[in-house]
């Protein structure tokens, strides 16, 4: 398959389904702005998955299908597919290896089964596999090879994204019989998760979503803590993060199963401007 049409092809699918990355790593310059939308696209293939098939074994099946072809992708002989091809050329002389992609499959797979969130600890180390693994590739991938105070700044900040999307998601993961909140968190506020399945907002469930909000805020904050350790080209990889502090704000006035937590595109794209202009997240 030609470079150019996989590379193509995943920039669109990025800007279809995940617009906040696609234009955040609009700000990188060529050739790690296709790296970015190659590792993208690779983490909305997966993210499909869970989305879209129902039946959880098949689900596995084709998580694992990806999982068969990493080691290809990574060794230059990528199976015809779009994705898979831009993403072979992405991680070539990377020095990131297949195995690097294993907790994001495993997490993905351990999603499409469903199984519980106990605490927010386990919420957080869902995150930190999926958004934060993607954030820390994209890193390495924009910049070459940044050190581990970087890494640990892409790791919080995505780990803030992360937080807010799964209430973003909320009402999605409950009409396919989900639950990724936190089990004690619910319990403490004495919900039960057929409430959520049925779609009911509650005082409680406000209270459960502001606790995830907040940690999403501290994690943020600690992330721009560290922020002076990001290598200036690198910074495109995680210029969507402070979105999430947009995204809260929107979440904490709504009825998390009736209003969808949207930000008109524009807004968000002048954020992203702003955060570039400034030189930091």
């Amino acid at each position: 398959m030609e470079l150019s049409f996989a590379q193509a092809e995943c920039a669109r699918a990025v800007r279809a389904g995940d617009a906040d990355r696609y234009f955040a790593a609009l700000f990188a310059r060529e050739p790690a702005r296709a790296r970015l939308m190659a590792l993208y696209a690779f983490n909305l293939e997966l993210a499909r998955v869970v989305e879209t098939v129902r039946e959880p074994m098949i689900a596995e099946i084709r998580l694992a299908w990806w999982r068969e072809a990493l080691p290809a992708i990574v060794g230059g002989a990528p199976p015809a597919h779009a994705v898979a091809t831009a993403l072979g050329d992405a991680l070539a002389g990377s020095g990131v290896g297949a195995e690097a992609f294993e907790p994001l499959v495993a997490a993905r797979t351990a999603q499409a089964y469903g199984g519980p969130v106990e605490d927010l600890a386990a919420l957080e180390a869902h995150v930190d596999a999926t958004a934060g693994l993607v954030a820390r590739l994209a890193l390495r991938l924009a910049s070459g090879g940044p050190g581990e105070e970087a890494l640990r700044a892409a790791s919080l900040g995505a780990r803030a994204w992360g937080l807010v999307g799964t209430l973003r998601m909320l009402p999605f993961d409950a009409a396919r019989g989900r639950v990724l909140l936190p089990r004690a968190l619910l319990a403490r506020e004495g919900i039960n998760e057929e409430d959520i399945l049925a779609g009911r907002m509650s005082p409680g469930l406000a209270r459960v979503a502001a606790a995830i909000s907040d940690r999403a805020a501290e994690s943020l904050r600690d992330a721009r803590g560290l922020a002076r350790a990001l290598p200036r080209e690198g910074l495109p990889a995680l210029l969507y993060v402070p979105l999430a502090a947009d995204y809260a704000r929107r979440l904490a006035r709504l009825d998390l199963f009736r209003e969808p937590a949207e930000i008109a595109l524009f807004r968000r794209q002048l954020r992203l401007l702003a955060h570039a202009a400034r030189g930091g997240i």
